[in-house]
């Protein structure tokens, strides 16, 4: 490795750690605290970096980063007069304090920028970025394992007792990164295999959904793109590995009553309490918000005050009652940007497939769940790399 790749490599391992916290017993310590500042503050240097311009004085820079930019700006501006003017908001049993809000974007989202500055120097290749991609799936492994431990302990759980675990889709967002280990189509799809397998023991109802249409997309652009002597091989490997797949729902139905019950849950209907929260947020939007409200919103983390117990677990729901209409057409803006530059790669394999599962991904995130404050590091990595080789 260069200089600069090492430099990279540990800037990636320390998000790594910092997202182990909770399983390490370090949450809310001194030491992540301090972490996270310094990889905040280091985020926000390379982001400025990114920004200056080059010899000939010129800023060049793709479109979705600019969008991106623009949105992210939007968002510092709210927090800021959030931070300003005050107003923590109990949650959970806890005080959300003001601060918290940049955090958690930031965090979030200016890692991005690292990796298309290293990208854009070709610093970060696709050498690189295996070794990168291969460390996310041993530690999602660990994450996974820890995350089910510490739950049942917290909870009072016995050992072998079963529940939803959020860690599902982290192996959801590894899904457009198969695509780097394309020399291989056999490894492409044991990898595939060992995500989707994930992904079903998370039992999490929205990340299956997702890996689902995620799984048949990527079998779609591998027939559709590989050469005519290999399709046959390619079809065979796609039905082995949904053979495979279902022994393991055939295992599961067969021997976890939780199973059972998430599926037949999800047969009537039930949202987890979404559907009254979204229906409490939509006609708040509607009904009960002022001119000003209903373009500018109510400020961050409004949604908990409205809905009087959660955040939306909508990104679009989120922004309506936080930044009003002009929140949610900052974020439409980011969606045609991706599209567009999905659009303009359609002639690259690998890109084009990274790419567009990636979006369909955080798409699908957004709409029941949340994408641009908690996406998974990932996608910083893959829509920073690409976007620095597109810059």
């Amino acid at each position: 490795m260069t200089k600069d790749q090492k430099l990279l490599f540990s800037y990636f391992l320390l998000w790594q750690f910092y997202e182990l916290q909770g399983a390490l017993g370090l949450q809310g310590s001194l030491l992540t605290r301090l972490l996270v500042f310094f990889l905040v503050g280091l985020s926000f240097v390379y982001c400025l970096a990114v920004h200056l311009p080059d010899k000939k004085g010129e800023v060049k820079l793709p479109f979705f980063v600019v969008v991106l930019d623009l949105f992210l700006i939007l968002l510092t501006l709210y927090g800021v007069v959030y931070m300003v003017i005050g107003g923590s908001t109990f949650f959970a049993q806890e005080n959300v304090e003001e601060f918290q809000y940049l955090k958690n974007l930031y965090r979030v989202q200016l890692p991005l920028y690292v990796f298309f500055y290293y990208a854009r120097k070709g610093v970060l290749d696709d050498s690189m970025m295996k070794k990168i991609l291969a460390v996310m799936l041993v530690l999602a492994s660990m994450k996974f394992f820890l995350n089910d431990f510490l739950v049942k302990e917290t909870r009072l759980l016995e050992a072998d007792a079963e529940i939803t675990n959020n860690e599902g889709y982290t192996f959801v967002a590894l899904i457009p990164a198969l695509f780097f280990f394309d020399k291989k189509n056999w490894v492409q799809y044991l990898l595939l295999f060992y995500l989707l397998a994930f992904v079903l023991f998370g039992m999490k109802r929205g990340a299956i959904l997702i890996a689902l249409i995620s799984t048949i997309v990527f079998f779609v652009l591998k027939i559709k793109n590989g050469k005519k002597e290999g399709r046959k091989n390619l079809l065979l490997l796609s039905v082995l590995c949904v053979v495979l797949l279902s022994f393991v729902v055939i295992y599961l139905w067969q021997n976890s009553d939780y199973f059972q019950l998430r599926f037949m849950q999800t047969m009537e209907g039930s949202s987890s309490g979404r559907d009254y929260l979204y229906a409490t947020l939509w006609n708040h939007f509607l009904y009960d918000t002022t001119w000003n409200e209903f373009l500018f919103g109510l400020g961050p983390n409004a949604t908990i005050t409205v809905s009087k117990s959660n955040f939306a677990h909508s990104d679009w729901l989120e922004l309506l009652t936080n930044q009003g209409l002009l929140g949610v057409l900052f974020f439409v803006a980011i969606w045609i940007a991706w599209g567009r530059m999905c659009w303009q790669n359609r002639e690259s394999e690998r890109m084009f497939g990274v790419l567009c599962i990636l979006f369909i991904i955080c798409f699908m995130k957004s709409i029941f769940s949340m994408f641009y404050y908690s996406a998974d590091l990932s996608y910083c990595c893959l829509m920073g790399y690409y976007s620095g080789k597109n810059s």
